[in-house]
């Protein structure tokens, strides 16, 4: 299935060969590069957006079927920075090693 220039990569069984490989990076590096426009148009859109309900004084609106909302939250995060320097015991005692795997192309 294919659509709106995406190509759909089935999974095979057998090995896959260095020309399908090199095919594969490049399409991502491609799909990457249209991602990164895409995001860049998306961000442009939203900041207007976010610049007229600023306009009008607005959290909140509605266009159509669609609501929109653009209001300031406050959250609570840990500053393990902090806590490492002025108590590191206790930084220790509770930090935790994590690991994972990143996938880079470059």
């Amino acid at each position: 299935m294919t659509s709106n220039n995406v190509v759909a990569v089935t999974k095979r069984n057998a090995g896959i060969s260095d020309d399908e490989l090199l095919w594969r990076v490049e399409l991502i590096r491609r799909l990457e590069s249209q991602r990164e426009e895409l995001d860049a148009q998306i961000e442009s859109l939203k900041d207007e957006i976010k610049a007229e309900m600023t306009e009008r004084g607005v959290e909140k609106l509605t266009v159509g079927t669609h609501r929109v909302s653009w209001a300031s939250y406050t959250t609570h995060r840990l500053d393990a920075k902090a806590l490492k320097a002025e108590n590191e015991s206790i930084y220790e005692r509770y930090s935790k090693a994590v690991t994972t795997r990143r996938f880079v192309i470059s």
